[in-house]
C-alpha cells in the first residue's frame, strides 16, 4: 500500500513538475582563476604576460572572460640555425688564398685574406670552449653566436672590443621601414625588411643571456658576435616606463640606423648600407666563380669572368666609393662617396641613358616594369621595390644604368649620373 502511494506521487511530479516558488537569484559575477605568468623579459620566447602594461589587468578586464582570451597575440618562435662540432679539432686553415676557421672537415667561418682577424676568432673560440655555432641573417650572415654545451660561451679574459646592452629591456621595433633591435638606451642594429632576423636576435639573447656584441677586426670590424659577460648584471626595468624603454630622439636614431641601413628624408628605409674601404677590396676565386669582396663580404659574383670582377674593383676605387647601397630586395645598387653619388660611367661598362621625366611603373604578366617611355628599363618581382627604385632615381637625379658582367649570371648593375 505504501509502495503504491510513493509510486503514484512520483509519477505525478514527473508528469507535471511544480514551477519554482521564488526566482533563482544570481550568486555574483563569475570569478575566474588567474593563472600565473612570468613577468620578466627573460621568459621563454613566445610566452606573453596577459597583464603586461595593465592591458588586461583585473581592473580593466571584462568580467567573466578568462584573461588569456584578451592577451596580445603570441609571437612565433623562430627556428635557430645551429652547427655543432668537436672543439678539439678547431684549427686555422689556409686554402685557395683564404683564411678559414675549421673544425674537422667543417668550415665554421671564411675570413678571406684577413689573417689577424682569423687568429683572433680562433682564440676566442678556444677560450670559450665553443661547441656550437649559430647564425642570424636571411640573405647573408649578420650576426654569429657561439655556444658551449648548449649555454652561452664565456666571453673570455683576453682583450676584445665589445658593446654592452641590457638583455631584460630588449625589444623589436619598426623604424622608418627597417626592423631594429634595441634596449632602453640604444639601438643595437638594424635588419632592414627582415623582421624574422630581428626577432631571432632578441629570442636568442633572452634564451642564452647574451648581453654584449663583440667585434672582430679593427678599426673596421668584419664580424659581429653575440656574447655574454657574466660579470655584468642588468639593472631592473623602470616601473614608470613600459618595459623600461626610453624613447630615442629621431636624429640620434637615424644616425644609429645609418651605420647598417640607408635612410633618405621623405622616403625612409631604402636598403642595406655596406661601408667599403678601397684597400680592403679584393677579387677572390670560389670554385669556378670570381667574386668581388670587401671585409670578407661578397659584393658581387661575376661567374667565370675574372676580367669583369677586376674591372668592378677598379671602378669602386676610381669612384673612391665609401658605401654601396642596395635598393630594397633588388640587385640594383648605387655608390656613394661621403654621401654623394659619383658621376660618369667607367670605360668598358654597359650604360643605358634614360630621362627621369619619362619614367613610370607598369604591371605586365605579374611583373612590375620600370618604363622609360615605351622602353623597359628594369623588371621587378616586388612592386614595392620598383616604387622605391623610382623614388631613389628621382631623389638623386640618376639618369643612367650601368653594368659589368652578364646580367643573367651575376655581375653588378648600378645607377649613376652622367652629368
Amino acid at each position: 500500500m505504501l509502495t503504491s502511494l510513493i509510486f503514484t506521487i512520483g509519477t505525478t511530479l514527473l508528469a507535471d513538475p511544480l514551477p519554482p516558488q521564488n526566482p533563482i537569484q544570481p550568486v555574483g559575477a563569475f570569478q575566474s582563476l588567474q593563472p600565473t605568468f612570468p613577468t620578466t623579459s627573460n621568459s621563454p620566447p613566445g610566452l606573453i604576460n596577459p597583464f603586461a602594461n595593465n592591458a588586461t589587468s583585473p581592473a580593466n578586464r571584462t568580467p567573466g572572460l578568462l584573461p588569456q582570451l584578451q592577451a596580445a597575440p603570441l609571437v612565433p618562435v623562430v627556428q635557430e640555425s645551429l652547427i655543432s662540432f668537436d672543439p678539439t679539432t678547431l684549427r686555422l686553415d689556409w686554402s685557395d688564398r683564404r683564411w678559414k676557421v675549421v673544425a674537422g672537415e667543417t668550415v665554421l667561418d671564411d675570413l678571406g685574406t684577413f689573417q689577424l682577424e682569423a687568429r683572433e676568432l680562433l682564440q676566442y673560440l678556444r677560450d670559450g670552449g665553443v661547441t656550437t655555432r649559430g647564425r642570424i641573417g636571411t640573405t647573408q650572415t649578420i650576426l654569429d653566436y657561439w655556444l658551449s654545451s648548449g649555454q652561452a660561451a664565456p666571453a673570455g679574459t683576453g682583450r676584445r672590443i665589445a658593446r654592452p646592452f641590457e638583455t631584460n629591456s630588449l625589444r623589436v621595433e619598426s623604424m622608418n621601414g627597417a626592423w631594429i633591435v634595441r634596449d632602453r638606451k640604444q639601438i643595437l642594429m638594424s635588419f632592414g625588411p627582415h623582421e624574422t632576423d630581428a626577432r631571432l636576435t632578441m629570442q636568442v639573447c633572452q634564451k642564452y643571456g647574451f648581453n654584449e656584441v663583440v667585434y672582430i677586426g679593427s678599426p673596421t670590424p668584419i664580424r659581429m658576435m653575440l656574447s655574454r659577460d657574466r660579470t655584468r648584471i642588468d639593472p631592473p626595468a623602470r616601473a614608470n616606463e613600459p618595459n623600461g624603454i626610453q624613447p630615442v630622439r629621431a636624429d640620434i636614431a637615424n644616425g644609429m640606423l645609418q651605420s647598417q641601413s640607408f635612410i633618405l628624408p621623405g622616403i625612409g628605409y631604402v636598403g642595406e648600407r655596406i661601408p667599403i674601404q678601397s684597400h680592403r677590396l679584393d677579387v677572390v676565386r670560389d670554385g669556378i666563380e670570381y667574386q668581388l669582396v670587401c671585409n670578407g663580404q661578397v659584393l658581387a659574383n661575376f661567374g667565370a669572368s675574372e676580367r669583369d670582377a677586376r674591372q668592378a674593383l677598379q671602378t669602386l676605387r676610381d669612384f673612391r666609393a665609401t658605401d654601396i647601397i642596395r635598393i630594397g630586395r633588388s640587385p640594383i645598387v648605387f655608390f656613394l662617396n661621403n654621401d654623394r653619388p659619383p658621376q660618369t660611367a667607367p670605360l668598358g661598362s654597359r650604360s643605358t641613358r634614360f630621362r627621369r621625366d619619362e619614367l613610370q611603373l607598369k604591371e605586365f604578366q605579374g611583373k612590375t616594369m620600370l618604363m622609360n617611355g615605351q622602353r623597359a628599363l628594369l623588371e621587378f618581382d616586388d612592386p614595392l621595390t620598383a616604387k622605391l627604385t623610382l623614388e631613389v632615381i628621382q631623389f638623386y637625379r640618376f639618369d643612367q644604368l650601368c653594368g659589368l658582367g652578364h646580367p643573367l649570371r651575376g655581375g653588378m648593375r648600378w645607377l649613376s649620373r652622367a652629368w
